[in-house]
């Protein structure tokens, strides 16, 4: 599979986005093989107490309804 972007979203407990970034904005165009892949993001966070979610997802970027996978 090639053209695939991945991307992250860190939501508050009220469902409010505070943060999201993906390998395209970071010019990270990925190819999967059928090996295993990391993909890793690192970031300084400095966010208040309280409870928030990660999702992660990859799509093919020139076609959106390609391949979907989110995780929560």
């Amino acid at each position: 599979m090639t053209n695939l972007t991945c991307g992250i979203a860190i939501r508050d407990s009220y469902g409010q986005d505070i943060f999201g970034t993906n390998t395209f904005h970071h010019q990270q165009i990925l190819t999967l093989t059928k090996s295993t892949t990391l993909i890793e993001f690192e970031l300084d966070m400095n966010i208040g107490v309280g409870k928030y979610t990660i999702s992660a997802a990859v799509h093919n970027y020139t076609n959106d309804a390609g391949l979907c996978a989110q995780l929560a």
